[in-house]
Parts: structure tokens; sequence; C-alpha cells
């Protein structure tokens, strides 16, 4: 833990937001005169996105940069940017623009040093915007080239044209995402340019499935994994022998129980950010769970190793089909416009707020027992192909024909569709 910037970063949030002063002043073990980092840190109780939804957004926030109807002022000196929303809605949140900076310059070094990467490297980066019209958008001054996803499917062929002309250095994107787009430019033969020397996976779990497809379509370009989030950015970032070490100059990382106890093996990340002080996040509980180890790694960065449990999923599947027999997983079937459905197509809508006993209800008109039980091993056959480890489904089946923009869609094999 790094005290100097911790106790600065709990005297600004006492004096200027407010859950945080009455956390403070309701314990009374913690004099703000007289701070004492670590004992008073760990006095501090560990909040979750749950606990902004439930108190306010605006009580998290430092006043200085609200308005009188507790929105955020027109301030040039912020910077807001969201929450991917994959498990629970999107969160904005403000960062003062040099602080954001501040809190990326430890990352930047590793990428630098490792891969010679530069901030004026040109990049490709992706998004999944529903509401978003624009396939690409290519942003001359970042030298950024951005995707998004729910749009490329109306206009493939000129978005990865787009692609090779803008010849990406390096690619910051979700392991899904970036499979999606090399199906994408197999079928229409178009395929990515070979300046690229270097593929960041950020903000989702890295299938086995997905990174076997990416390293074989990329054979001579590096590939690291970036474990972070939009309330601090960077926490963890993959060496060399494939182990997240904890961004410490950004970020200190605890592993909690459930109510924020420290334990010795697996639990929850609990993340404190040094560097946001318009938003501060001091024992922010992530949904996420993993395990700290201390022993010495032979890349030789002396800072701790995060192991990582899978606890939330990518938010795009896909195992497309071989020949016409084949099984087959799409989500969110927005994406996939063009798929032409069959009898032996099933949708579904997985539920995942309640990990790791999730919920996934099936829909389909035939609710036989040898149906439902043929559904269930083939949705068990495909989370194992896409390396889906760690959770536990439970099946419901209704007839209803869901909202097709928030499902996704499982085809049967022959034998498993039981002449459906």
């Amino acid at each position: 833990m790094d005290t100097t910037k911790t106790h600065t970063l709990i005297a600004r949030a006492y004096d200027c937001v407010p859950y945080y002063n009455h956390c403070i002043n309701n314990r009374a073990e913690i004099d703000i005169d007289r701070l004492t980092i670590p004992d008073d840190f760990y006095k501090i109780p560990c909040f979750t996105k749950e606990t902004i939804k439930k108190i306010g957004w605006a009580n998290f926030v430092d006043g200085r940069y609200l308005d009188e109807g507790y929105e955020l002022r027109d301030d040039r000196t912020l910077k807001v940017v969201r929450t991917s929303g994959t498990t629970q809605e999107a969160m904005r949140i403000p960062w003062r623009q040099a602080d954001y900076y501040a809190s990326i310059v430890n990352h930047w070094h590793f990428r630098q040093r490792r891969h010679g990467i530069q901030t004026t490297s040109r990049k490709l980066e992706s998004i999944l915007d529903m509401n978003g019209a624009n396939a690409f958008t290519i942003n001359l001054l970042s030298n950024t080239i951005k995707i998004n996803l729910s749009a490329v499917v109306k206009n493939v062929r000129e978005t990865l044209l787009n692609i090779r002309l803008f010849q990406p250095e390096w690619l910051y994107i979700q392991s899904s995402h970036l499979y999606l787009l090399l199906q994408l430019a197999e079928r229409y033969k178009i395929p990515f340019p070979t300046s690229i020397r270097y593929i960041e996976l950020i903000g989702e779990p890295v299938l086995p499935y997905y990174l076997n497809t990416i390293r074989a379509s990329f054979p001579e370009v590096s590939i690291s994994n970036m474990y972070g989030c939009a309330e601090t950015n960077g926490i963890a970032y993959e060496c060399s022998c494939h182990r997240l070490h904890i961004l410490e100059r950004n970020v200190y990382v605890e592993i909690t129980d459930g109510g924020g106890g420290p334990v010795n093996g697996p639990g929850y990340i609990c993340v404190t950010g040094y560097h946001n002080h318009a938003m501060p996040f001091i024992r922010y509980r992530l949904n996420d769970r993993g395990a700290l180890h201390a022993a010495p790694c032979p890349c030789g960065n002396t800072s701790p190793v995060l192991e990582l449990e899978m606890t939330r999923l990518p938010q795009i599947w896909m195992l497309p089909p071989r020949d016409a027999a084949d099984m087959t997983l799409l989500y969110p079937y927005a994406l996939f416009p063009a798929y032409e459905e069959s009898a032996r197509d099933v949708w579904f809508q997985p539920d995942f707020t309640r990990f790791p006993d999730c919920r996934v209800t099936f829909f389909t008109k035939k609710a036989t027992g040898e149906r439902r039980a043929r559904i269930q091993e083939t949705w068990t056959r495909l989370l194992e192909t896409l390396g889906v480890r760690g959770f536990h489904f439970t099946c419901v089946f209704k007839t209803a024909v869901p909202d097709k923009q928030k499902v996704g869609l499982m085809r049967l094999s022959g034998w498993e569709a039981g002449g459906a």
C-alpha cells in the first residue's frame, strides 16, 4: 500500500464526498485529524455498485463537480467514462483529466517497455453500443479507429476495408469482439492488416476457445491480458510468464469475504484507486473473485500476482457451425441478423446476477422431458467447448417467444433436435 497516496485520498474524500464523510463521522474510532494509515484505512467499510445504486450516485461524487440538480457541471477539467454494463447497468464515472492520465501512466510503462507501443501508435478499439448507428469512427487526433460491433453487421465490408486502410499497430479489444471480427474477415475474405504488432485483451474473461483462434490468426503478434475497470482503470497486467501483476502505483488490491473481512485464499476482489478524486473508490468490492500470490515471478516483476476466478462471461458468445448438422451458439442474437433460423433452434436468455448460481431460460414450443434433457446436455457441451468454468446453471423452460434483442440462439445438432 502507498500510505501517502492513501492518506491524501481519504482526507480529500472526507472533505468533499458525502458518502465517505458519513462513513468516517459515524465511526468514532477514526479521527480524521489524526488519520493513521493503514490502520484507519481498514475501518472504512467495503462497498459495491449495489451500494451506489441504493444510496444514490451523487453521494459518491465530489460535490464541487455537481450542480444544484446533483448532475455533473459542464466542466472541461472532467473526463466522464462509463462502466461496461456487462454485469449490471452502466454507470458514469467522472475523472479529473489530470487524475485520469495519472492513473494510466503505470500501465503505459509496461506497454512501451515490453511491446514498443507508444501513445502515438495507431490503435483499434471496439465497443458494443446497441443504440449506436456508426459501424466505425476514426479519430485522427488520438490515432484511433473505434468499431461498434452492433452496427458492423449492417456494414461489414466497408468496416473491414477501413480497418485495412487505417493500418492499426495495436488492438485494445475484448477477446469475444476480436473473435467475431475474425469470423467476419474470414467470411468476407478481407484479412486483418499485417501492421498489427500487439493485441491487448480487455474487459472480460479470455475464454480458451477464443484465445486459441486469436493466437492462430496472429502467430507473430504479442498478446497480453489486462484486468481493470472504468472506476480505477488498470488493476493488473499480464507479464511474459502469463501472470497478472497488480499495477501497484495505481491501485491497492485486497481479497475479502462477502462482508469485507480479509481472507487468505480466494475471495472477492476489493480495489482502491489512488488517482480518482472526483469520484473516489476506496475499498470498492467488485463482483469478480480471485486470489493474491506474493511468490517471486520469473519475469522479475515483484508486484503481487492476481489469480482470477471466472465470475462473468464475455459480451459475445459465438460458436459458428462448421457444417449443417453442427451445434451453434450465438449471443446476443441482435448481432447476427443474417443467421437463418431453423426448427432446430432454441432461444435462450442467461442471468448471471447471482454468481455462481446462475439461471438460463430456454424458450421452446416442445417441452417434453426428453427434449428438455437434450437441450440441457447441449448447453453444457457448448459451454465446455468455449472453456466456461465455475458456473452452476438452473435451467428454466418457457414457451412464449422472447424479445430477440435480448436473447441468444442455440442450435441443436441433428440427433439432439429429436426431429424438431
